[in-house]
């Protein structure tokens, strides 16, 4: 099967997309975690949430790097 590669143009709109949708969810964590009535149980289930959400941002951060510095990036 041929290798397919995506043009830095539609990488960078995917990266976008992805770097957007996690900023929605990191703040929508922040406001819930304000919320005095969660339990500690829900306050730690959250936290667990932003801890992903940062790793899934630190993926994206390393992706891009690693795309960009392929010669085959466009």
């Amino acid at each position: 099967m041929a290798e397919k590669y995506i043009s830095f143009e539609e990488f960078k709109t995917v990266i976008h997309k992805l770097n957007n949708y996690l900023f929605i969810i990191s703040g929508k964590l922040e406001i819930i975690m304000q919320d005095e009535s969660l339990d500690q149980k829900a306050k730690d289930n959250l936290k667990v949430i932003c801890q992903q959400v940062d790793e899934v941002k630190e993926y994206i951060d390393y992706s891009t790097k690693v795309f960009l510095e392929s010669p085959k990036h466009e």
